[in-house]
């Protein structure tokens, strides 16, 4: 007789997404609590186009092709003027993958907020 050892990955998405700013770049910057599981390798973030705010349980577009470790990510291809729900997927050390999480639904503005340019000419003048 085989026995098998079932790996089952747990998502937590107590998680956000909000308009953000990031140095010269804008878009959504999604946060989530991290998976309470010990085999954690990583994260995939998921996302769709809605009309509302009644996120789909399926349909979704996976925006990192390479498990991200942190527990954040910004979106910059987000298109202004639209509807979004993003999902957070597990990846577990033994390569497998937790259920989508609760989505998180948002609308995107119609127009970026503009990032001011940083001083220039600075100088110092010892007294």
């Amino acid at each position: 007789m085989k026995k098998y050892i079932i790996s089952v990955l747990l998502l937590i998405f107590s998680g956000i997404c909000l308009m953000a700013q990031q140095a010269s770049q804008s878009g959504v910057y999604c946060s989530w609590t991290a998976s309470t599981s010990s085999n954690v390798a990583g994260y995939y973030v998921w996302r769709i186009g809605t009309t509302g705010t009644t996120c789909p349980t399926s349909g979704y577009t996976q925006l990192n092709t390479t498990a991200i470790t942190a527990t954040n990510y910004l979106d910059i291809s987000a298109a202004l003027s639209t509807d979004y729900c993003y999902g957070v997927q597990t990846l577990g050390t033994n390569g497998l993958v937790s259920g989508l999480s609760t989505p998180a639904n948002i609308t995107t503005p119609s127009s970026w907020p503009i990032v001011p340019n940083a001083p220039t000419g600075v100088t110092v003048i010892s007294q």
